[in-house]
């Protein structure tokens, strides 16, 4: 009966012990990331025996960071079955591919994260921009006409549907252009298509 309340207590003691080596190492990176070291915040988590989720996804942006797209997306690809449900992962994985101008992958990913959240900000804002590089402006267009409903002076998603609108010659250029600059005086999309040469162009 002792010997087995011994290991008991040596498994419990280990197994705090692993706990507080992650939270230090966890915290640490943090810390490494904010100095732009991130080579050496990825070390201090890969020295973890035993990665967790929360590793896993912080090694996912550290890769993508370093500019390491293939290794981020599988460190990624471990959060997400280890958090089968989960959308934060998800939506790191898409940076990556975003970076990658892989924008097939990114618009199957985005419409994943909104058949579980279906006016996720991030998500539709992604899944609009991976459709506009793909020249599916209709689609695109759609997916800002039901955000703006939500947030009618977002400025990421009146400038998406200001590029689908002139890509496709609608009429609503000159007004998305003047909502845009209602809100952003200076912005150099909206000035450039709210100039007659653009307008002529489009």
């Amino acid at each position: 009966m002792r010997a087995c309340l011994l290991f008991l207590i040596v498994s419990l003691a280990a197994s705090a012990v692993r706990a507080d080596d992650v939270q230090e190492a966890v915290v640490k990176s943090y810390e490494l990331e904010k100095a732009q070291s991130y080579d050496a915040a990825v070390m201090t988590l890969t020295a973890v025996r035993k990665p967790t989720y929360l590793v896993n996804l912080r090694l996912g942006w550290l890769h993508y960071l370093r500019g390491d797209y293939t290794t981020s997306k599988s460190f990624y690809q471990a959060a997400m079955r280890a958090a089968p449900k989960a959308i934060e992962p998800r939506l790191g994985y898409m940076l990556p591919l975003m970076a990658e101008a892989r924008w097939l992958e990114v618009e199957t990913i985005a419409k994943t994260v909104l058949s579980i959240d279906s006016r996720h900000y991030t998500a539709a804002l992604r899944l609009s921009t991976a459709l506009r590089m793909q020249g599916k402006f209709r689609p695109a267009r759609e997916v800002n006409a039901g955000m703006l409903e939500l947030y009618p002076t977002d400025l990421s998603f009146l400038i998406e549907q200001l590029l689908v609108s002139a890509a496709l010659q609608q009429n609503d250029v000159a007004t998305l252009c003047a909502a845009v600059l209602s809100i952003d005086p200076e912005n150099v999309t909206a000035k450039a298509y709210a100039s007659p040469s653009t307008a002529r162009r489009n």
